[in-house]
């Protein structure tokens, strides 16, 4: 089974810990994608948009979110998993792929979240 790419790959948030995430409509993801010389985080969180950048260095991978734009109604199980998806994203400090399974480890080598690849939109 061939490696998905850390970029440019639409990553659906399959569990945050050692919760699953449960299926939705419009199911929580997070992109990284390169753009003139900047590393553009984006994505959905049950909720509302993610927003930021990213870096990988020494192959480790720092993620940098923006707050909300805009406070989102939502209700209380996507806000709550919202919550624990931006902790996890602000907590990783590195990365492992295998196959088409991310996961975004914390600086002690925990899994913060596991994503499994998407197909595109």
């Amino acid at each position: 089974m061939p490696t998905a790419p850390l970029e440019d790959t639409r990553w659906r948030v399959a569990s945050i810990g050692a919760t699953a995430v449960p299926r939705a409509t419009r199911p929580p993801f997070l992109l990284l994608a390169p753009s003139d010389g900047r590393h553009l985080l984006g994505g959905w969180s049950g909720c509302q948009a993610i927003r930021g950048h990213y870096d990988i260095v020494a192959g480790r991978l720092r993620l940098s979110l923006s707050p909300p734009t805009t406070p989102a109604a939502c209700a209380e199980a996507p806000a709550a998993l919202e919550a624990k998806l931006r902790k996890a994203l602000q907590a990783t400090a590195n990365y492992r792929i295998r196959g088409t399974r991310l996961d975004l480890l914390s600086a002690d080598g925990k899994v913060l979240a596991r994503f499994t690849e998407a197909p595109k939109p």
